[in-house]
């Protein structure tokens, strides 16, 4: 009975043996070709991954030389343009220095030099906007926004240009022993900006004076010395509206008795 179960067996295993005889050698090599298709495929890709990568590295170093150039060339552009700025304004300064000459050189002949004062006063008051004219008909009140930059005693270049206006007006030679005071008058709101504490909220005013009273004196080629200066805070109601102003007042010279 044991050697008749074995037999039974035998026809099964065979079959199965005989099934895996049945692959062909050719299939083997052709897997075997994809399989060396693909290795080579994956080394090809795993190349051009190191290749994109070192153009990637590449590509980030250009962008910071990049940006750092174009910040080089920023700074270039701004001090070429602080440049301009300060050649145009060294210009607009011969210009008026040159004007000035050309008026003396004249010796006052032309029609705004035979007018009165007054009239001159009153022309430069239409002719600039915001400018004001005193209750005494012979001063003027100028607002600082159009002399100064804010907060401080630096004159903006607009601001010495009105200035050299108003010296054509105030260069009087027939003033005879009449001279000029200039009163700068100091608004809360410019006092913060230039942080005046308790006490000196004068000095802000005063530099100011100053620095008018010396441009006028060049423009209009007069003695400092007829010019006073002064300074005061708050405004006070000589002035037509509030708020920081230059006033210009025609003033007599004590010479002694």
């Amino acid at each position: 009975m044991a050697r008749t179960a074995g037999t039974r067996w035998l026809p099964p295993l065979g079959l199965f043996l005989a099934g895996c005889a049945l692959v062909p050698r050719s299939d083997l090599e052709e897997s075997r070709r994809r399989e060396r298709a693909l290795r080579s495929e994956v080394a090809q890709l795993r190349s051009e991954a190191l290749a994109l990568r070192a153009t990637e590295q590449n590509l980030t170093r250009r962008a910071v030389d990049d940006d750092r150039r174009v910040r080089e060339l920023e700074e270039i552009n701004a001090r070429l343009e602080r440049s301009v700025a300060g050649y145009q304004a060294e210009r607009d300064r011969l210009v008026r220095d040159f004007d000035r000459l050309e008026r003396l050189v004249r010796g006052g002949t032309d029609a705004t030099s035979a007018a009165t004062e007054p009239d001159r006063i009153k022309e430069f008051i239409s002719t600039h906007a915001g400018c004001e004219l005193l209750a005494d008909g012979r001063s003027v009140s100028i607002p600082v926004a159009l002399l100064f930059n804010k907060g401080s005693a630096e004159l903006t270049p607009a601001g010495e240009a009105l200035l050299g206006d108003l010296a054509r007006v105030v260069a009087d030679p027939k003033a005879g022993k009449s001279g000029l005071l200039v009163v700068g008058r100091v608004a809360g709101s410019d006092e913060r900006r230039a942080r005046v504490g308790p006490g000196e909220e004068g000095r802000l005013g005063l530099s100011r004076a100053e620095r008018t009273r010396n441009a006028l004196a060049e423009a209009a080629g007069l003695d400092p010395s007829r010019i006073a200066a002064a300074g005061f805070a708050p405004p006070t109601s000589a002035s037509a509206s509030g708020g920081s102003r230059i006033e210009v007042h025609r003033r007599r010279i004590d010479t002694g008795p």
